[in-house]
């Protein structure tokens, strides 16, 4: 295969992957980070003890017992960051809240005892965790040579950095005590209160024991935790405590002072290209501090004298919140006797504070933002065009990886610069509730200090944006760097064996390189990292390599160790939670927006800073119990609400154009683009709400102008005018603000209805189960439609008075019904052919079943067929004549004398359903007024002070409301309606009874009448000739009523018509698939319609029959009425 065309091929597939990894959507909100397993997180947690293969026993050993011991430690450091520190500064930050009120500081201690324990108890794991690495060293350095060749040799510089980044955690935690009072305050009350406790509950017999020596053992813990941990002397009660025989070992303290000597000039070289590292220094500072005062005997007093002047390098930085750190004040503390220090690097520490509040320092941050900022728009235009790059495949590859890292880490460390900045800015910043005038900063410092801010955010969304290729740049980049180590390390050992060193010594070392090149080999995480460093360290390979390479092998571990977890790296820098201790900052945002001109992504980037914040508060709530401010309550009225004011009043100047306006009053052109933008773009995610500017304006005019048009509807075209200058100015859709004409709840006329019953059951249909009329026809495409719900408010508005009339008017419909029912039972045509259906199934073999057998669809095709020679045969019917059915193809069917009785049963039907949905709406109403009557009335007769006499009064008006309520349940229209008309059916023309053998021929002509009217509502076929509906409960209605009427369910349900019909369907359906012809589509698709007709029509004709299911009451009428109702037809 040639070479060239498979490499298109290659760049396509490249660019589609691309293509689908880009429109898979990004993670927006910086909350959600939590919430997602990243490539950094998901990595196996592995166990060194067994990820470490030497061949070397004492080697293996000594790297399995270092390794973990590191590993633990950077675990503490990890927690003291992430979990101790924050928790300590919300404690102080809540207190410092409650200052003055005894009783809420108390319930905040009290809420915060675990903190104060656990500080204990985590301090107790460093302290023990420092003795076991010391005495560990000193161990490994008392090796016999036979034992361990390398033992007086070994270079422990990761053992010492972890030394020091310990003592570093206890040295912040003193600073963080120190520098909020209110902490040992708060805790002492609680103490007290404790105290108090303990001695009330001694006292008292009814306490358990238990219970008592559990507070009694909190107790102690917390007073250890303010002996240890709250005193601001935990560093000093650290480097006091004993290690045993190494407090008189001049060896050892030797070597802590080499170490840290060297640890101090590769600190210093590193700082002069680039920022000085800060936890590197403290750790430094850590060391010397304890090594001064633990080998005060003997110590080197030159070493802490350097430390100091290294202060001037880095001055000044942020540990947590608002808490600065002073190396020079820290040293001038701790070292009691200033004799040790040069004069000159005691002013240069004074000169640094003096430094940090002089007026210039800000200009020169300002500046220095400035230049940041514009560095920050060229890194994403770089981030953007090597992207560019990487998807088009332009250029050499693996290059552009590279070069996409680095681009990463330079983004890093721009974020941590301006983050320092910042910092540095927030600790001048006073003011309260975003006032500039109460600030030592000036205007434009402020509005600098939040560009700042918003450029760290812009880089954190670069990242999201890019992450995918980030990550995967990463992760390419990682694999060459490890090349590039694993042929450093070859280099050494191959040094290594050529050197004249003792064989035992150079196996050893060997080894070690061995297990730090194996690493790089296995896929790189922390802990594999961390073991590697550890064993380049025991195989001293700075004597084995040129200072150039060992620079870049150094430089590629920690660039390996970075990239293990970059989001972990990218959140960190990108975070902006250090403003919870300024927030009031956030007042400044929101209150100059306009001042500003911030626009939407100016918003996006504020509200994720709030983000962070918000998260960062989430300690305080869960475990103190703290309540932070209302984020959204300061966006509501101190953005939202202004620009709703702005709007607002730019349609008042718009619309009075007559009136003069002073310019200041007019908003400004660039104004104005800036309130378009917000409302067309303003769009913002906020925590777990959404924002949208447009939306609340919107919602903010429509709200004021109908308010200000019910005040004065004189004004209404003046608010009408300026919601039209909205929508055109603005584009803002306003609903019109006039006041409504009519009530929420009215619909249809249902006085009208009432009056014209008689066409309203045949130009409507009934839906059964959701008690609602439907029309028929319409000449357009909207159809009237009135529920139970319009009948109640219809008789909450004229009273029930109105169920009487309608049920009378109803009654006078039914006779007229039952009238033509009569008339067409008693054709001789129809009576003739019932009588022929009766004598063929009574003459019909039985079953095997030994059932008789019942109504056929060959009996029901007959007697249809029968009904349509009957209407051809008059005169007066036509086969082409108008009709309410049609076919599938347009054509329609001459209507049948079948077809007009089904219509006529659906009207009775129809007529019984209004009856039943105003006798339920009229239940409704009795209901409610029963309950609103029966409670007033017998609240105001139990405020009534009445004598003895009137006592049987007041009883009879209680028991008239009882019985008024009771007696909602006394009346059923549907059931009068029955018992009427019973009697006189059931008398004198019994011949009628036989309606039941007609009822197969109606269901065949309703259920294909119903499907046709759905295929037309399927095809949107609509004309005012045809009907256009799914739904016709009226005709099961009127089937139930007439066979409960005529006594006639018992004999319809032997002619099980419905298992009859289904059944023939099923076998047509088969037939027709078993034998494909033309056109069998169709009918198949016919059978299948039908089918699912005559199920619906079973199962709601048998839900209707409920409705006549009811205990004959026995309507009483005199012989008069008897006579007359006999004689109706």
């Amino acid at each position: 295969m040639d070479p060239n065309s498979v490499k298109p091929q290659i760049t396509r597939l490249q660019k589609f992957r691309e293509s689908i990894l880009q429109q898979i959507p990004s993670i927006e909100c910086p909350r959600n980070f939590r919430k997602v397993v990243y490539e950094d997180e998901s990595l196996n947690k592995l166990d060194i003890t067994t990820e470490i293969h030497s061949d070397h026993e004492m080697v293996g050993g000594c790297l399995r017992i270092l390794s973990s011991m590191l590993h633990r430690g950077h675990i503490f450091v990890r927690r003291a960051n992430e979990i101790h520190f924050p928790k300590l500064l919300m404690y102080a930050h809540t207190a410092s809240g409650a200052v003055g009120n005894l009783e809420l500081c108390l319930d905040i201690a009290v809420s915060s005892c675990e903190i104060f324990i656990n500080i204990l108890d985590f301090h107790q794991e460093i302290f023990t965790l420092f003795r076991n690495i010391v005495v560990q060293m000193y161990t490994f350095r008392n090796q016999s040579v036979e034992e361990f060749p390398i033992g007086q040799t070994i270079q422990f510089k990761r053992v010492w950095r972890c030394l020091g980044d310990l003592l570093g955690i206890v040295i912040q935690l003193d600073e963080i005590v120190l520098a909020k009072p209110i902490i040992r305050q708060n805790h002492q009350i609680m103490l007290r209160d404790i105290e108090e406790r303990i001695e009330r509950m001694a006292g008292n017999d009814n306490v358990k024991l238990e219970s008592l020596q559990a507070l009694q053992e909190t107790y102690m813990k917390l007073k250890l935790a303010e002996s240890y941990c709250l005193s601001g002397n935990a560093f000093r009660e650290f480097y006091e405590e004993s290690l045993g025989e190494l407090d008189t070992s001049i060896g050892f303290a030797k070597e802590m002072h080499l170490s840290i000597h060297l640890m101090y000039l590769k600190w210093e070289k590193a700082s002069i290209d680039n920022r000085p590292d800060r936890r590197q220094f403290m750790a430094i500072l850590g060391l010397s501090v304890y090594y001064h005062h633990h080998f005060a005997n003997f110590a080197n007093k030159e070493l802490i004298r350097k430390v100091l002047g290294g202060q001037r390098k880095l001055g000044a930085f942020s540990l947590f919140g608002d808490l600065r750190f002073f190396p020079g004040a820290f040293l001038l503390r701790e070292i009691a006797d200033h004799s040790v220090f040069d004069k000159k690097d005691i002013a240069a520490v004074e000169k640094t504070r003096e430094d940090l509040n002089i007026p210039n320092i800000f200009d020169a941050i300002q500046n220095d933002i400035i230049g940041r900022i514009r560095e920050v728009e060229n890194w994403e235009e770089e981030v953007e065009r090597k992207i560019e790059e990487r998807m088009n495949n332009r250029g050499n590859i693996a290059q552009i990886c590279l070069d996409l890292g680095e681009l990463f880490l330079k983004g890093v460390s721009i974020a941590d610069l301006l983050q320092g900045q910042s910092k540095i800015l927030l600790s001048k910043f006073v003011g309260v509730g975003g006032n500039l005038e109460s600030m030592l900063l000036t205007r434009d410092q402020a509005f600098r200090l939040l560009d700042g801010l918003e450029t760290i955010k812009s880089i954190s969304f670069v990242f999201q944006k890019h992450w995918r290729v980030f990550s995967e740049s990463a992760m390419l980049a990682v694999q060459q760097w490890k090349c590039h180590a694993i042929n450093f390390i070859e280099k050494a050992k191959v040094v290594l064996k050529a050197s004249q060193l003792p064989p035992g010594e150079i196996e050893c070392k060997n080894a070690s390189l061995s297990v730090a090149r194996d690493m790089l080999f296995a896929t790189p995480n922390k802990q594999r990292m961390l073991i590697c460093a550890t064993a380049l360290d025991i195989g001293d390979i700075e004597k084995w390599l040129k200072t150039q390479d060992l620079a870049q092998l150094h430089n590629l571990i920690n660039r390996i160790d970075n990239f293990l977890a970059p989001r972990t790296i990218a959140e960190k820098t990108t975070n902006c939670a250090f403003l919870a201790h300024s927030y009031t900052l956030n007042d400044v945002f929101w209150e100059h927006i306009f001042t500003r001109k911030s626009r939407c992504e100016n918003i996006r980037r504020w509200l994720s800073i709030v983000t962070d914040v918000e998260n960062y508060w989430n300690i305080a709530r869960n475990e103190l119990n703290y309540s932070e401010p209302n984020s959204y309550h300061i966006i509501r009225y101190k953005f939202l609400s202004k620009l709703c004011s702005l709007v607002e009043n730019d349609l008042r100047i718009s619309t009075h154009q007559h009136l003069e306006i002073s310019k200041r009053d007019c908003l400004s052109e660039e104004d104005s683009k800036l309130i378009r933008h917000l409302l067309q773009s303003g769009v913002f995610r906020f925590s777990d709400q959404i924002i949208d500017c447009r939306e609340f304006v919107t919602r903010y005019l429509e709200k004021a102008f109908y308010n200000l048009t019910v005040v004065a509807p004189h004004d209404a075209q003046t608010y009408a005018k300026m919601a039209k200058f909205a929508s055109l100015k603005y584009d803002l859709e306003i609903i019109s603000g006039g006041l409504p004409n009519g009530g929420i709840d009215e619909s249809t006329d249902m006085i009208e209805l009432v009056k014209n019953l008689s066409s309203v059951v045949v130009n409507y249909n009934y839906s059964m189960t959701q008690e609602l009329f439907i029309e028929k026809q319409s000449p357009n495409r909207r159809l009237h439609v009135f529920t139970r719900n319009d009948l109640v408010n219809a008789l909450r508005k004229f009273g029930n008075g109105l169920v009487p009339t309608a049920t009378n008017i109803a009654y006078q419909i039914l006779r007229k019904k039952l009238n033509i029912f009569y008339q067409f039972l008693s054709d001789d045509h129809i009576r003739a052919q019932i009588e022929f259906d009766m004598r063929l199934i009574e003459n019909s073999p039985k079953m095997s079943t030994g059932m008789e057998r019942g109504y056929t669809y060959d009996m029901c095709e007959n007697f249809t067929n029968k009904m349509v020679k009957i209407a051809a045969s008059e005169p007066n019917q036509t086969n082409s004549g108008g009709s309410e059915r049609g076919t599938e193809d347009g054509e329609e069917k001459a209507i049948t004398y079948l077809d007009k009785f089904r219509v006529l049963i659906t009207q009775i039907g129809n007529t019984l359903g209004f009856v039943r949905t105003i006798g339920m709406a009229s239940k409704n109403v009795e209901v409610e007024m029963g309950e609103y009557m029966s409670t007033e009335i017998t609240r105001l007769l139990d405020e009534l002070d009445v004598g003895e006499e009137q006592h049987e009064t007041i009883q009879r008006i209680r028991n008239r409301c009882r019985v008024g309520t009771s007696s909602v349940q006394k009346s059923d229209f549907n059931q009068l309606l029955v018992n009427v008309f019973k009697d006189a059916l059931n008398k004198n023309l019994s011949y009628l009874t036989n309606f039941y053998m007609i009822i197969p021929a109606l269901s065949w002509s309703y259920a294909d009448y119903m499907r046709i009217c759905r295929i037309r509502a399927k095809n949107s076929i609509h004309t005012q000739q045809n009907d256009y509906t799914t739904v016709n409960d009226g005709f099961v209605v009127g089937i139930a009523y007439l066979l409960t009427v005529l006594n006639g369910w018992e004999k319809f349900e032997e002619l099980i018509w419905f298992d009859e019909i289904m059944g023939y369907l099923d076998n047509e359906t088969i037939r027709l698939i078993a034998n494909p012809s033309k056109g069998s589509k169709l009918k198949q698709e016919r059978c299948e319609a039908l089918h699912g007709e005559f199920q619906e029509i079973k199962e709601s004709l048998y839900s209707a029959k409920i409705f006549f299911e009811f205990e004959d009451f026995g309507v009483k009428t005199n012989e008069k009425d008897e006579e007359q109702e006999d004689d109706w037809f």
